[in-house]
């Protein structure tokens, strides 16, 4: 008698986590559904700005491509005691410090477009 009272106690609390189980997948499942379809609204709100500053992104990396070119040419340059005139030292400092102050420029105006994109994120959020 005790053994079959056991048995229906771990059946019970089995069928109890099972059901907890089965809730906790819905939930979770109609969770997802909900943030998707909150995040791709707050994405369609927003698309314009984020379109703007996808090339000020890639625009602003491009010196951490250009610059190990520009080392190594300098280097070369260096070795053959080419300082000034076409592909010299000279030249090729300032290229670098162009391509700087480029990327430098589209990086800042990466962060100004994410920033207020953010910014009117958030308040759609709260609203």
């Amino acid at each position: 008698m005790c053994t079959s009272l056991k048995t229906t106690y771990r059946e019970s609390k089995q069928t109890k986590a099972e059901a907890l189980k089965k809730s906790q997948k819905v939930k979770d499942s109609n969770t997802q559904k909900d943030a998707d379809k909150l995040l791709w609204r707050l994405i369609g709100q927003q698309w314009q700005w984020l379109l703007l500053g996808a090339p000020f992104m890639f625009a602003g990396s491009l010196i951490e491509f250009l610059m190990p070119d520009f080392i190594g040419k300098s280097v070369n340059a260096i070795k053959d005691g080419n300082f000034t005139g076409e592909g010299g030292v000279n030249e090729l400092i300032v290229m670098s410090l162009m391509v700087t102050a480029f990327t430098a420029t589209c990086s800042f105006f990466r962060e100004l477009i994410f920033g207020i994109t953010s910014e009117k994120l958030g308040r759609s959020l709260r609203i």
